[in-house]
C-alpha cells in the first residue's frame, strides 16, 4: 500500500538516491499536514477529550527522531473557541495533543495562526516554548520570524524556515509579533522582493544546519495542481539550498517533485481538521522519511483519510492504495501493478 523503497521505479526518477551516503546515523523524520484542532474539532475534543483526534495517527507519528507540522490555530484561553466560522482558536490545553503527536517544530507561517490578534499569538508561543515544541515561520519580531529554527538530532541539525503567502494574516514587523509573509498569488500580486529575501534566508540556513527544509503556505485550496508561481518558488528555494519543501493550504494532496535531486512536496493535504464536506479534504498522507546522517535515503508515503470532522485514521493495508496512485500520478510517476 505504502511506497516505500526508492530503489523501486516509482522513486528512481533522475537517480534520486543514486549518492547514497551509508556514513552517519539513522534518523528518521515525519511531517504532517494542516492541523486545525478548532471548530468541529475543539467541540469533539470538548465532547470526548483532548486526545480523540489524535489518538489514532500518534502511535505511528510520534515514532520518529523529528515530527513536523503546519499548526494553523493559535492555543490561547483567551476567548472560548467558536464552533463554526472561519476565524480559529483552540484552548490552550490542546497541548496535550500535540505533544502526544511527538511535534518537534511546527510551522506558523499561515493564515489562521493570529487570527485572534497578537496576544493570543503571543500565548501560542509560550505554550509552545513550556511544552517544548519549535516554531518557525513566525517571531517575535521580523528577524526572529525570518530566522531559520535549527534541530539537532543525533549530531545532525536540521533548520527550518517557513513563509506564508495566504491572507489574512498579521506579519511580523520589526518590533512587532507575527508571521513571515512572501507575497504571490492567488492573494497577492508577486513580490520580486520577498522571493530574494527568501533565497538569502535559505542561504542563511544553510550556512548553519546540514538540511534544510522550508515550509510554505501557499496555493488556491481545493486544487490538486500548484500553479505555475508556486512551482518557481519551490525550485527557488531548492536553489538557494533548500533539501527538502513542505506545503500546506490547498486542503488536498498535491504532487511530489524531484528537482536537482531535492524534494518537493506542494501539499500534504488536511491532517488534523473538520471539513469532511468530500473526499478530497478527508484525504491527505504523513511524509516519512529516512536520513543516514544528512543524506536523505528513504520516502514513504502514508495515506490517512479523516473521520468524525476530526480524526485522521491510518488506512489499512490495501485501503489507501488508490490515495497513494493518485499522488503518483498527479507527479507524473509511474507505477506498475508488481511495484507496490
Amino acid at each position: 500500500m505504502f511506497l516505500k523503497n526508492p530503489s523501486n521505479a516509482a522513486l528512481r526518477l533522475r537517480d534520486f538516491l543514486s549518492d547514497m551516503c551509508k556514513k552517519g546515523p539513522g534518523l528518521t523524520l515525519h511531517a504532517v499536514g494542516d492541523i486545525i484542532p478548532a471548530r468541529k474539532v475543539a467541540l469533539k475534543m470538548r465532547e470526548k477529550g483532548v486526545d480523540y483526534p489524535f489518538s489514532a495517527t500518534a502511535p505511528f507519528v510520534s515514532k520518529a527522531d523529528i515530527v513536523t507540522g503546519n499548526l494553523e490555530c493559535p492555543l490561547s484561553d483567551k476567548y472560548e473557541p467558536k464552533y463554526t466560522g472561519t476565524d480559529f482558536i483552540t484552548p490552550s490545553n490542546t497541548i496535550e495533543g500535540l505533544k502526544m503527536l511527538g511535534l518537534t517544530i511546527v510551522n506558523l507561517a499561515n493564515n489562521h495562526s493570529t487570527n485572534y490578534g497578537r496576544e493570543t499569538f503571543l500565548d501560542t508561543l509560550s505554550i509552545l516554548e513550556k511544552n517544548g515544541i519549535e516554531f518557525t515561520g513566525a517571531g517575535r519580531n521580523y528577524e526572529e520570524a525570518h530566522r531559520a529554527t535549527i534541530v539537532t538530532k543525533k549530531g545532525v541539525r536540521f533548520g527550518f524556515l517557513g513563509y506564508n503567502s495566504i491572507k489574512p494574516s498579521i506579519d511580523a514587523t520589526k518590533s512587532s509579533p507575527g508571521v513571515a509573509l512572501i507575497s504571490k498569488d492567488p492573494y497577492h500580486p508577486v513580490n520580486e522582493s520577498h522571493f530574494i529575501k527568501v533565497e538569502k534566508d535559505i542561504r542563511t540556513a544553510r550556512k548553519a544546519a546540514d538540511v534544510v527544509i522550508v515550509w510554505f503556505h501557499w496555493g488556491k485550496e481545493d486544487e490538486y495542481n500548484p500553479s505555475p508561481v508556486t512551482k518557481r518558488l519551490a525550485r527557488l528555494a531548492c536553489d538557494a539550498g533548500a533539501d527538502i519543501v513542505l506545503g500546506s493550504h490547498p486542503h488536498t494532496v498535491q504532487p511530489i517533485e524531484f528537482y536537482k535531486n531535492k524534494l518537493i512536496c506542494y501539499s500534504l493535504g488536511n491532517f488534523v481538521f473538520d471539513q469532511m464536506q468530500r473526499a478530497q479534504t478527508r484525504e491527505g498522507f504523513i511524509l516519512r522519511l529516512k536520513f543516514q546522517g544528512k543524506v536523505l535515503t528513504s520516502i514513504e508515503i502514508v495515506p490517512y483519510i479523516i473521520m468524525d470532522y476530526s480524526r485522521p485514521v491510518i488506512f489499512d493495508k490495501d485501503n489507501g492504495q488508490y490515495l497513494v496512485d493518485k499522488i503518483l500520478q498527479l507527479s507524473n510517476i509511474p507505477v506498475s501493478q508488481d511495484q507496490r
